[in-house]
């Protein structure tokens, strides 16, 4: 979803979410649907969905085609670890596509190292990437499994961060924390 987000130029939380799902094909205390289906819409009309399967399923498309798409009236792009493809038209002409080759190793690997020299030094300041940037990506997956929890299409207002008059799926926006360990409302 991080890569979606990236891709589609998404600084922002959707305003409208859906999931329908189940846990199917383990008996284990699990508490996330290992199938799921689940549709992000934001304010400009842009859908974003987010198909998890958990469980061995059959490859789709073209050979090694990747496990993000990204749709559009002209074609298509699908992404694949650090590579890239497009197609056009009806008749998925190939369009411009990048390997791993294309993209230097130390752009590759980067990341974590970045993240562990950070926490060490504790200097935020020097974060290949912004903090806001985890937050966005990791509230699709919390608001998805909010949406299935509740059974309901929500309604979200990404400046309060909160559900639109919803406060039963605002409940599941945080958890009651066991003393001392608690969470400010306010970090």
């Amino acid at each position: 979803m991080d890569t979606v987000r990236w891709a589609l130029n998404k600084k922002e939380h959707p305003v409208k979410i859906s999931c329908t799902g189940g846990k199917y094909g383990r008996d284990d205390d699990q508490e996330v649907p290992n199938i799921l289906m689940a549709d992000y819409e934001y304010r400009d009309g842009v859908i974003v969905q987010n198909e998890a399967r958990c469980l061995p399923t059959n490859p789709e498309g073209l050979p090694d085609s990747g496990d993000v798409f990204i749709y559009s009236d002209q074609g298509w792009m699908t992404f694949t670890g650090n590579s890239y493809k497009t197609y056009f038209g009806k008749k998925n002409e190939p369009g411009p596509a990048k390997s791993d080759k294309d993209f230097p190793a130390v752009e590759l690997h980067n990341g974590w190292k970045n993240l562990i020299d950070c926490v060490r030094s504790r200097k935020r300041e020097e974060l290949d990437n912004d903090i806001l940037e985890g937050h966005l990506s990791a509230a699709l997956g919390h608001l998805g499994v909010i949406s299935y929890r509740t059974g309901k299409k929500l309604e979200f207002n990404p400046e309060t961060e909160k559900f639109v008059h919803d406060p039963e799926a605002d409940k599941l926006l945080t958890r009651k924390y066991r003393e001392p360990f608690v969470v400010p409302e306010k970090v």
